[in-house]
């Protein structure tokens, strides 16, 4: 009989533990990690190439991802949510919820099932904690097309179904403290949105 365990661990391109449904690919010098049911955890897998890179999954439903870039790191806790990081390096992304999003250093763009991305980000941070959240932060937040550079922007939720742009320019901070609101620092550089207390430049 079956264990029950739904835990999966890949560490350097190999597959260490492989129980139940939950999944998990890694790259050359990449470590994923997915507990939980239907949870997967990808890091700089052949798709996504990258080294350093860790992601972790810790839920039911929950996706990780990192790897087109290097040493990037995503975090996914709770149910359907998602955490992407690493179009560029040094990014992180954490979600914890239900059905919540946090997507750092820009957005996947995903052509014949391999992950291409318009203009990396780095080190960026997109952090949500709440449920139905969506925190971005990096390139292509407002504009999926938009090619403009984007490192060192903050985009970060405590609240409930609340969402944080961050981006399309370097330095940038969007905060949402509180439930139902919307924080846009984006398009351009040195931008600060923190709500409720409004924006400053």
């Amino acid at each position: 009989a079956g264990s029950g365990l739904n835990l999966a661990i890949s560490i350097d391109g190999h597959t260490l533990i492989d129980l139940g449904t939950a999944t998990a690919n890694s790259g050359a010098g990449d470590i994923a990690v997915a507990i939980g049911s239907g949870s997967t955890a990808t890091a700089g897998d052949s798709v996504s190439p990258g080294k350093g890179d860790y992601s972790f999954a810790d839920g039911t439903n929950d996706t990780a991802r990192t790897g087109v870039g290097n040493d990037n790191s995503a975090f996914a806790y709770g149910t359907g949510s998602t955490a992407s990081a690493g179009s560029g390096d040094g990014d992180y992304a954490y979600a914890n919820g239900t059905d919540t999003d946090a997507y750092s250093g820009g957005l996947y763009n995903v052509s014949n099932g391999v992950d291409v991305l318009d203009t990396a980000g780095n080190h960026d941070i997109a952090y949500a904690a709440g449920d139905t959240d969506n925190a971005q932060s990096g390139a292509g937040v407002l504009d999926a097309s938009s090619t403009v550079v984007s490192n060192n922007d903050v985009a970060t939720i405590i609240g409930d179904g609340s969402t944080a742009y961050s981006g399309e320019g370097n330095a940038d901070l969007a905060g949402v403290f509180g439930d139902t609101l919307t924080a846009t620092a984006a398009p351009g550089s040195d931008l600060v949105d923190v709500e409720p207390f409004g924006t400053s430049l």
